[in-house]
């Protein structure tokens, strides 16, 4: 049986604006819809889009009824549960939440940014909305980089540097996103890791990031390098022993295939790591990326990077 759309069947409908009528849905179901498909409307974009605050009217409606902390537990388990199409919705919405709820809500918000930031790409993508959101509507002057956005960012530092091999590779790996680098939030949070508890191969990271190899060395060994200025333990050194790897496989001379894929096998060096003229070698495609892709990455980004294999061209 059809069902006129025009005429309402149900107390529960609400005209809609071409005249029919719709189920209406509350600022909550909205916010997940927003979540999952990056609008709060019945309509999924594929395209990539820039989003703003007017894509998310039901977040900023949550946050003045004073239910801040269950919109930051909602994009928390999404964002754990991987219930989400893209990121940038979850980022702009953690974003608006640090930025415009009240206090217990904006300390919520940092709290969680460790588990919805779970790569750089994410925090550089949360950190440009939070800059955004700060300028307001009228392009105002307020950087945004206060008390408690400085240390929500200094704790996802440190709380990454748990596992400190992986936040070496990942922070050569996104070295970049959205207009932000390591570079710039560090200075801009103003992490001393000098005069602050926390674990040496964080130190030995953000002295990467910030000045370079050749000032990490001579930070670890100054002088003639021979005397450590910090405590090189097995961690540490094994930090400082893959940064030397990264720095290592740039400087590789044209036509060393095969020290590319020594580099890689021994390191687990990805994609990014490695300078683009290697990237049309045989060798280095098929022996080195490959093997690393599956062992350390896993099947769905070598699903994404497929095309990097295509060699027939080349047999």
């Amino acid at each position: 049986m059809e069902i006129d759309e025009i005429r309402e069947n149900d107390e529960r409908q609400i005209p809609n604006s071409v005249g029919g009528f719709v189920w209406k849905v509350d600022d909550m179901k909205r916010l997940h819809r927003f979540l999952v498909l990056g609008s709060d409307t019945p309509t999924y974009y594929i395209e990539d889009r820039k989003l703003g605050i007017e894509n998310a009217r039901a977040i900023s409606n949550l946050l003045q009824a004073g239910r801040g902390l269950e919109v930051v537990n909602d994009i928390r388990t999404y964002s754990v549960e991987g219930r989400t199409v893209k990121q940038q919705p979850m980022m702009l919405a953690l974003a608006l939440c640090a930025r415009e709820g009240d206090l217990k809500t904006k300390r919520k918000a940092y709290e969680v940014l460790p588990e919805v930031c779970r790569i750089p790409t994410h925090l550089f993508m949360f950190v440009a909305f939070c800059e955004t959101f700060s300028k307001g509507p009228d392009g105002g002057k307020s950087t945004g980089w206060g008390r408690a956005h400085r240390n929500g960012l200094k704790k996802w530092y440190i709380s990454k540097s748990n596992d400190p091999m992986k936040l070496a590779k990942d922070v050569t790996k996104y070295q970049k996103r959205d207009g932000w680098s390591h570079r710039d939030v560090a200075r801009l949070m103003h992490l001393k890791p000098e005069g602050q508890d926390i674990r040496d191969e964080l130190r030995l990271i953000m002295k990467y990031v910030v000045r370079g190899w050749k000032e990490c060395m001579q930070f670890c060994f100054p002088a003639d390098r021979s005397v450590p200025h910090m405590g090189i333990g097995e961690g540490t050194n094994a930090v400082l022993e893959f940064l030397k790897a990264v720095e290592d496989v740039k400087n590789v001379e044209s036509g060393n295939d095969s020290e590319v894929v020594r580099l890689i096998n021994t390191y687990n060096l990805v994609r990014e790591h490695i300078p683009s003229p290697f990237l049309k070698s045989l060798e280095v495609r098929v022996f080195g990326c490959f093997c690393a892709t599956m062992v350390g990455l896993g099947l769905t980004l070598l699903y994404l990077h497929l095309h990097v294999f295509r060699y027939g061209e080349h047999c």
